[in-house]
């Protein structure tokens, strides 16, 4: 994680479903987060080959972006003591 971002990307897809397959098939990992959006596990600077490689099947992301950590999320990770986390 660098300055709130992880390396995932978001997209959003009418068909998340057939786009996770398809990544998959292409050996990017993804996860369905909604109904209509995937976390996948790539870079954020190589968007372009995700939106390749479900384009090649016929699925168009409606949105791609940077999956960002929210601020209480990094809040909660910089006071939680790690030995209450390992309790």
């Amino acid at each position: 994680m660098s300055r709130g971002r992880t390396n995932a990307l978001l997209v959003r897809i009418d068909d998340a479903i057939s786009a996770q397959h398809v990544l998959h098939n292409a050996g990017v990992a993804a996860r369905q987060v909604d109904p209509e959006t995937l976390r996948v596990e790539i870079a954020p600077n190589r968007g372009s080959f995700v939106v390749e490689v479900l384009a090649r099947q016929g699925l168009y992301p409606r949105e791609l972006r940077p999956d960002e950590v929210d601020l209480e999320s990094v809040f909660l990770q910089l006071t939680t003591d790690p030995q209450e986390v390992a309790a």
